[in-house]
Formats: C-alpha cells, sequence, structure tokens
C-alpha cells in the first residue's frame, strides 16, 4: 500500500494544547469513533514563520487525530488508536474494515503511518542521530585532509605524547575520524559565535536570550 492515513494539517507530536495563534482560530475536533474532543497543539518551529498544528489526544494509546479518508462532517476525523481498533475489531468483515473505510470505501494508506511509527522510536532515533554522527564525521574528515595538512602538515607528524599501538590502515582511519571530528568542532564554535552576534537574526537571537 502507499503514504499513510491524511490529516488536514502537519503531524507532530509531544507538546501540551496551547492557545491558537491571533492570525487563524483552530477549532476543536471530535473523534468519531470515542467522541473525545481533542483542542489543536501548536508547535513552534525555528524553520517555520507559522507554528505547525497537530490534534493529540491526552491517551498515548489513540495517538493523533487523523482524516483517514474521505468522509466529511461528524466522520472527518479519527483517533489514531481508534482506527487500528476499528480495522481489526470485526472478523466478518476483515477485507473491506481492514483496508478501506465501510462508509465512503476510501482505501487507506499506510505506508507513510509505518515509517512514522519506526521513526518515531526512541530506539530507532538514537541509532538514526549515531549514524548522521558517523556519517558527518567521516564526510568531514575529507574536508578537513587539505586545511589540516596545510597549517599543521600530516598528522603522523605532530608530536604526541600517545603511544599506540596501530597498524597503517587502522591509523590512517583513525587519522581520518579525529580530523572529521575537529572539523565537527570547528564548524559548531564558528555557528555559536555567528548566531551569538548581535547583529544575528534581531533580539530573539542574541547571546542574552540564551540565558
Amino acid at each position: 500500500m502507499q503514504s499513510s492515513y491524511e490529516s488536514d494539517e502537519p503531524e507532530t507530536a509531544g507538546q501540551s494544547p496551547s492557545q491558537p495563534s491571533p492570525e487563524h482560530t483552530y477549532p476543536p475536533r471530535v473523534c468519531r469513533i470515542c467522541l473525545e474532543t481533542v483542542l489543536p497543539t501548536l508547535q513552534p518551529s525555528e524553520f517555520l514563520q507559522k507554528p505547525r498544528v497537530v490534534y493529540l489526544s491526552e491517551d498515548p494509546e489513540l495517538g493523533r487525530l487523523l482524516r483517514p479518508c474521505k468522509c466529511k462532517g461528524s466522520s472527518r476525523y479519527v483517533h489514531e488508536g481508534c482506527l487500528q481498533k476499528w480495522r481489526t475489531v470485526d472478523p466478518r468483515y476483515p477485507t473491506r474494515n481492514f483496508w478501506n473505510c465501510p462508509t465512503c470505501g476510501f482505501q487507506y494508506r499506510l505506508q507513510r503511518l509505518t515509517w512514522a511509527r519506526w521513526i518515531s522510536s526512541t530506539s530507532t532515533q538514537i541509532l538514526l542521530t549515531i549514524a548522521i554522527l558517523f556519517l558527518t564525521i567521516f564526510m568531514l574528515g575529507f574536508v578537513a585532509d587539505p586545511i589540516i595538512d596545510f597549517y599543521l602538515g600530516p598528522l603522523d607528524e605532530i608530536p604526541l605524547d600517545v603511544d599506540i599501538d596501530l597498524d597503517e590502515e587502522s591509523a590512517s582511519w583513525l587519522e581520518h575520524l579525529v580530523k572529521g571530528m575537529a572539523s565537527l568542532g570547528l564548524l559548531s564554535f564558528i555557528r555559536v559565535a555567528f548566531t551569538m552576534s548581535p547583529w544575528w537574526g534581531g533580539p530573539q537571537y542574541r547571546w542574552w536570550s540564551f540565558y
């Protein structure tokens, strides 16, 4: 199958409900199965001009409020958890309820929901973070080669009071990763210095806003 349940607004989670923005009002929505009224959650983002909106139940088993099909009116929205139970609750209609909405006949889109469940897992996020960090260090090692060799010379010529018995291939990889970590540290320092500048991004981004 393709894609996931569709909702009207971008779907994010983990924030407590807050007041809608003065520019636009987001009304509460009701799940058509459990009839729970869900208030909008506004999630600020530094990459977007407006906060992202998500309808998230206080019960973690219910999850987000989605629009999985083309039904309208009071049948428009349903919790992710309620929909999963509805799809498997009646064994007499496994095909109809599992893949299609029994009211409008729309075929559910499930692939993106599966990806979202995997990505929202804590262990998956940790593994992705480690993988991205290692890949960044590895790539920055190539960027650092000409710079470090120009200013300091080859790394193996720098006197170090560390006695490590490594073969040539292991030492080469270690040198590459050290260069990548040095480049990452330098870029992080430049970014912090730049964002703390009084000329960067207005008063809300100045150095005193970090305290």
